[in-house]
This record gives structure tokens, sequence and C-alpha cells, in this order.
């Protein structure tokens, strides 16, 4: 059943649907579901949410003098990875593919990122291009 564009409720106890150039009524007791139906569907289809919760601990890169550490690293999808900023200076982990980019870490500041999928991925510091890391991602185990 389309959603509707526009709905309102009328002084009769029915409510108005507009769908693809028409107009039907329905009960008011009816309303309540599909507005209900309407939420779940809202924040099911606008949040994409993890099937599976990461299946070990997160595998630790710091950030310290400039430099990932370490530089390579490699996991398995949906493994969590945390970036923690050592340096004195503020960094990012952006991946030059733009699948992520975290905001700007302060010193003792950390990023987690749970792994896309499989593949290889090279990443930097926005703010220091010099700065760069190569993540890769196999599949689950």
């Amino acid at each position: 059943m389309p959603l509707p564009r526009t709905c309102h409720t009328s002084g009769t106890g029915a409510a108005n649907r507009i769908t693809a150039g028409r107009t039907s009524v329905l009960p008011y007791w009816h309303w309540g579901g599909l507005c209900a139906g309407a939420a779940l569907w809202a924040i099911t289809s606008c949040t994409t949410l993890p099937a599976r919760p990461p299946r070990q601990a997160p595998t630790l890169v710091r950030i310290s003098a400039f430099k990932f550490v370490p530089e390579e690293i490699t996991v398995s999808a949906r493994d969590s990875i945390v970036w923690v900023n050592d340096d004195a200076f503020e960094h990012t982990s952006t991946a030059d593919n733009g699948t992520w980019a975290s905001p700007e870490l302060p010193k003792g500041a950390r990023y987690t990122l749970i792994a896309p999928a499989p593949g290889r991925y090279t990443y930097h510091c926005a703010a220091h291009p010099g700065m760069t890391g190569v993540l890769h991602v196999r599949l689950e185990e």
C-alpha cells in the first residue's frame, strides 16, 4: 500500500488519503494503524542498522608523530577499527574513495568504524594528506 502524500482528519471521524490522484476515505480507526506503519517504515528505511554487532575486539590504529600506526591493517568485514589520536595536532581518518570520513580528532579523541564491504581501502588525514594508511577488509570468517 503506498504511503499517503497528505493527510488530515475531518470532524466526521475519517481521514482522507490521496494517492496517485485519487482520494479515498478510511475510517478513523484505520488511520492509527496506517500512521504507525508509516512511522515504522520511516524508521527502518531511513536508518542503517548493522545486522549483527562486530565479532571481536576492535583493531586499534594510533595516530602519532603524523603517522597512522600501523600504516596497514587487515580485518574481517564487520569488525571494528578504532583510530586514537595521540598527537598534539588534530587529525582525521578519511577514505580516499569517500567510504568514511571521521571528524577532526583532537588529542586523545577516538573514531570507530565498522569495517565496510571486503576490499582494499586507502585512507589519509584530510588536514595532512601525506599521512596515509591502508585498510584491507576480507570476508567474514
